[in-house]
């Protein structure tokens, strides 16, 4: 459904073809954000534990 402010159904937006963003785009973000997170983390993690006992 378009919403005022967003491209024409027809464009490839948010909004074309409702079921199939609804249905994969959410998974999809959250793996990118958990992989993000994840990999942040253990940067992180390893800047704080190893790069200090690094020669």
């Amino acid at each position: 459904m378009p919403h005022p402010g967003l491209p024409a159904p027809g464009f490839p937006g948010p909004c074309a073809s409702v079921p199939f963003p609804a249905v994969t785009r959410p998974p999809t973000m959250y793996t990118l954000l958990g992989a993000a997170v994840g990999v942040s983390t253990a940067y992180g993690v390893y800047l704080m534990l190893v790069w200090p006992h690094s020669p």
